[in-house]
């Protein structure tokens, strides 16, 4: 329990960007793990969690809302072999995947107003949500999959949550949490010999 406390709080570490101007950019340091026909659906959400980091440009519209484009790394794998009280070892199956992820992301941020007063600046902590749409790509190495055309090409629709503080009226901290949709049970090289009928999904 304690591993996975640690995980999760290692995941959020944060995105440090440019705050209240127009224009601005950051950087996201974190985890990355999925969902799918290769982990247990009761196991720990970051138990097989993988290295992340990207980049992003971010545009303030509203006071509430912000948009920005993002270009991010993940490592994703799965193994029956973790699982071995309830797998079959029939299967035996194990992937790994380098995921690039390119996407364009929105924020409602609730409290947004609260920062300026007039002309007066007021450093706010602030619960946000978000969601877009996003891209991935990436060959997986897969070990006895069913699945002989992968795609290296996916999309999804990430959806998530953050809360974010002001440092300065320039720079603020972000912790966020998401998870990404996707149309595809591909992603890990298993399909017909797990669940077909949920496609995969992976997690920021």
């Amino acid at each position: 329990m304690k591993q996975v406390k640690l995980l999760f709080l290692l995941s959020l570490i944060p995105l440090l960007t440019s705050a209240q101007q127009a224009w601005g950019g950051g950087i996201f340091v974190g985890m990355s793990n999925y969902w799918g026909d290769l982990v247990e659906p009761d196991r720990p959400i970051f138990d097989q969690a993988g290295p992340a980091f990207g980049i992003m440009v971010r545009n303030q519209i509203s006071p509430r809302f912000g948009l920005r484009g993002s270009l991010n790394y993940g490592k994703l794998k799965g193994d029956d072999a973790n699982y071995s009280y309830t797998r079959d070892f029939k299967r035996n199956a194990s992937f790994s995947r380098s995921l690039i992820e390119i996407g364009v992301i929105g924020e409602y941020d609730f409290l947004g107003k609260r920062r300026y007063d007039g002309n007066s600046f007021k450093r706010t902590l602030s619960p946000y949500l978000l969601g877009g749409i996003v891209a991935n790509f990436g060959d997986p190495k897969a070990k006895k999959g069913d699945v002989t055309d992968f795609g290296t090409t996916h999309m999804g629709i990430p959806m998530g949550l953050g809360i974010r503080y002001d440092l300065s009226s320039k720079v603020y901290l972000g912790f966020e949490y998401s998870t990404r949709l996707t149309f595809s049970d591909y992603i890990d090289g298993v399909a017909d010999t797990g669940n077909s009928d949920k496609n995969d999904w992976y997690n920021f």
